[in-house]
C-alpha cells in the first residue's frame, strides 16, 4: 500500500506538472514549459519503474516483459486511473465513519447469529421469478442493434441500517441489461458479462471494451453464442450521477448491499433466459464484475462456464488502497480498517464460497502487470477454485495487450464447454422464500 501510494504521488506530481507545461507554452513562456515538460516525464517514469519494480512475474505469464513500451504504458494507465480515483475520494466522503463502523459491528453480529458467516450462501435468497420484462430494441455504437431489457429489480437489504437509503436511489430499483441474440430464431448458449466498476454506460462500454481486447459482438457473431450484457447496481443508467457513485462511496453495508442486489438481479435474468429455452449459461465478469461473476459460479450450479477476469477478489484491500493516505487513516481511525471491511463484505467474497460450476467450466483471466485488483488476488482465486484453468495477459488492468490470444482463449473455452453443454431439464421455479440447498 506504501509503494502504492508513493507511485500515485508521483503521477500526480507528473500530471500537474504536465498541465503546467501546456499552460506555459501556451502563455509563450517555451523555457518553463520544457522544464515543467522534464519534470512530467521524470516523476511518470519514476511511477513506472517503482510500480515494475513490485511485479513477480507468475508462472506461465511468459510474454511479460518489462522493459516493453507496451507493458509500461499499460502500468502508466492504471497508475493514472487509481490518481483519478484517489482525487475523486477527496471530493466523495462517508459521512459519520463512526457510526458507519457501529452499524458494521451490528449487522456482523446480527449474520453471526444467523449463521450466515460460516455458510454464507445462505444469505442470498432466491430471488422471485422474472415476469415482466420491458424489452425495446436500441442502437449501441459498435453493436449494431440490441435487445435493451428492463425489469423491476425488487431486491431489498437486509439490513435495517441502510434500507431505507439503499431503496431512496429510486434510478437503482430498475435493473438493465442488452441482449444480443438472433430475433426469430432457436435461442442459443448465452453469455451473461458483467462490466467492470465505474463502466456500464450503454451507449460506450461495448467500443471501449473491443478497443481493450474484449469483443462482444464479435463473440455473439463468430463464437455462436449470445450475450447478455448486464448492468451493476448503482452504474450507468441505474446511477443518479457518476457511473459507479453510490456503491462504495456511501457506506460499507450499502457495498454490501449493492453485491447481494448484482447476484438477487443476475439470478433472475438467468432464471428468465432459461424459461425462454436458452440451453445452457455461462457468466464473464471484468473486475468488479469479476467479482460478481465468481461469486454467482458459488451460487448457481447450473452454470456451464465461468470467465473471472481480472477479478477484484480482496475488495477490502483494493477499495483501502486506492484511497488517498489521510482519508484510509480516516477509515482506519474510525474501526473500518482491512480487518473490518473484509467483515462486511465476507458474505459477498469469492474466497469464503466453494465454486459450484464444474471444474472445466472454470477460466480465470489475469494480467500480469495489473495495479488495481493485481495478480495476487486472481492467484488466490485460481488456487481456491482447485486450480483452475489460467490465462495470463501482459498487459495491466485498463491496457491489457495480447488481444488475440485472449479472442482465441475465450472462444476455445466457450466452445469446450457453454456450445458442448447438453440441454438441461428445467430449473424448478424460484421463490421469494426458499434458500439454497
Amino acid at each position: 500500500m506504501i509503494a502504492a501510494a508513493r507511485q500515485r504521488r508521483r503521477i500526480a506530481i507528473g500530471l500537474v506538472a504536465l498541465a503546467a507545461s501546456a499552460l506555459l507554452a501556451l502563455a509563450g513562456a517555451n523555457a518553463g514549459a520544457l522544464l515543467a515538460a522534464g519534470l512530467a516525464a521524470a516523476a511518470l517514469a519514476l511511477a513506472v519503474r517503482g510500480a515494475l519494480a513490485t511485479i513477480d512475474p507468475a508462472p506461465g505469464a511468459a510474454d511479460f516483459d518489462a522493459r516493453s513500451a507496451k507493458v509500461r504504458a499499460a502500468v502508466l494507465a492504471d497508475l493514472v486511473l487509481g490518481t483519478a480515483w484517489q482525487a475523486g475520494a477527496w471530493v466523495r466522503r462517508v459521512p459519520q465513519l463512526a457510526r458507519a463502523a457501529g452499524d458494521v459491528e451490528a449487522a456482523v453480529a446480527r449474520w453471526r447469529e444467523r449463521g450466515w458467516l460460516e455458510l454464507p450462501e445462505r444469505a442470498h435468497a432466491l430471488p422471485p421469478p422474472l415476469e415482466k420484462v420491458e424489452i425495446a430494441l436500441r442502437g449501441i455504437r459498435g453493436g449494431g442493434t440490441v435487445e435493451h431489457l428492463r425489469f423491476a429489480s425488487e431486491y431489498e437489504p437486509a439490513d435495517p441500517e441502510i434500507a431505507a437509503a439503499f431503496l431512496a436511489r429510486r434510478a437503482n430499483r430498475t435493473a438493465h441489461a442488452l441482449l444480443w441474440r438472433r430475433r426469430g430464431a432457436a435461442p442459443r448458449p448465452t453469455l451473461v458479462s458483467i462490466h467492470g466498476f465505474g463502466m456500464g454506460r450503454l451507449a460506450t462500454d461495448v467500443p471501449w471494451l473491443r478497443l481493450r481486447g474484449l469483443d462482444l459482438v464479435a463473440l455473439h457473431e463468430k463464437a455462436g453464442v449470445d450475450v447478455a450484457y448486464v448492468i451493476l447496481p448503482f452504474h450507468g443508467p441505474r446511477s443518479e450521477g457518476p457511473s459507479g457513485a453510490g456503491f462504495f462511496d456511501q457506506h460499507p453495508l450499502v457495498a454490501a448491499a449493492a453485491l447481494g442486489q448484482a447476484i438477487w438481479d443476475l439470478r433472475r435474468i438467468t432464471g428468465w433466459l432459461r424459461a425462454q429455452g436458452v440451453p445452457s449459461i455461462g457468466v464473464h465478469g471484468l473486475s468488479l464484475g469479476g467479482c460478481v461473476a465468481a461469486l454467482l459460479a458459488s451460487l448457481d450450479a447450473s452454470l456451464a462456464a465461468a470467465i473471472p477476469m481480472c477479478p477484484a477478489v480482496d475488495l477490502a484491500q483494493i477499495f483501502l488502497g486506492q484511497l488517498p493516505e489521510a482519508r484510509r487513516r480516516e477509515w482506519i481511525a474510525a474501526g473500518l480498517g482491512p480487518e473490518r471491511l473484509a467483515e462486511a463484505w465476507s458474505l459477498h467474497a469469492p474466497l469464503r464460497h466453494r465454486p459450484r460450476t464444474p471444474h472445466a467450466g472454470r477460466l480465470i483471466v489475469a494480467a500480469c502487470a495489473d495495479q488495481v485488483t493485481v495478480a495476487s488476488g486472481a492467484l488466490a482465486l485460481h488456487r481456491h477454485w482447485d486450480e483452475a484453468a489460467l490465462h495470463w495477459m501482459p498487459g495491466g488492468h485498463m491496457l491489457w495487450l495480447g488481444g488475440a490470444p485472449l479472442e482465441r482463449r475465450l472462444h476455445e473455452h466457450l466452445c469446450a464447454t457453454l456450445l458442448a453443454e447438453p440441454a438441461r431439464a428445467p430449473s424448478p421455479p424460484l421463490s421469494r422464500f426458499r434458500r439454497p440447498a
